[in-house]
């Protein structure tokens, strides 16, 4: 992809190479610092990009058994706008594989709930906010998507928040709408003049997982 430097796909290629090689906890590690590192570096620049370290750095992170943070990291390169398709599809399934497991009644809840916002006139999120997932459902196994629609003003405020579609019904919405409030987008300017972005959608996936990992570790 001509949006990834080829210093960057190397890179990225010998990383693998040692993270396939590595037994050592404490090398894996280092590991997961340089790609950290790399997220920062001037080979990140676009979306496609940091998707793919952030892709690499879940897998890492499975690999050590951190479901959880794995996770957060595949949704994290799911919900970039510019990210490709093949690449959201990708972290998409790496994300909903964690959870075909069956759940104990309390389970480690994904933070971030995966979301897909479409890509007509992408702009870049800026500030993110993660639904709370409601402990009656957490009580109750129940999981679910809710499809939101909004408009996102010159300010890059959403608005006109609106549920078009929930399952179940009214058991996640009012944890999205709460959270969605207080994302901030990339205004949309046209010809120099921000502009209001109508009928822009969005999708919530919450589902539970296993995961004994201990926060304080990197892993």
């Amino acid at each position: 992809d001509e949006t990834i430097p080829p210093e960057l796909t190397r890179e990225l290629a010998e990383i693998q190479t040692e993270i396939n090689q590595s037994t050592d906890k404490e090398q894996d590690k280092a590991t997961l610092l340089r790609l950290q590192a790399l997220l920062k570096s001037k080979l990140v620049k676009t979306d496609a990009a940091k998707a793919t370290v952030l892709i690499q750095i879940g897998d890492l992170m499975l690999k050590h058994g951190a479901n959880t943070k794995a996770a957060n990291y595949f949704a994290d390169a799911h919900i970039l706008p510019g990210t490709p398709q093949a690449l959201k599809d990708l972290a998409y399934k790496k994300f909903m594989q964690i959870y075909t497991g069956n759940s104990p009644r309390k389970p480690a809840v994904s933070t971030r709930p995966t979301a897909s916002l479409d890509n007509n006139h992408p702009t870049e999120v800026i500030k993110y906010a993660s639904p709370q997932y409601p402990e009656r459902a957490i009580d109750r196994g129940v999981t679910g998507t809710v499809w939101l629609q909004f408009d996102i003003d010159t300010e890059g405020k959403p608005s006109n928040i609106t549920v078009i579609k929930a399952e179940p019904e009214k058991v996640f919405d009012k944890a999205v709408i709460t959270a969605l409030e207080q994302w901030r987008f990339e205004p949309y300017v046209v010809n120099g003049i921000p502009t209001i972005l109508t009928k822009k959608s969005m999708d919530f996936f919450f589902k539970l997982a296993n995961d004994n990992i201990n926060n304080n570790n990197p892993f």
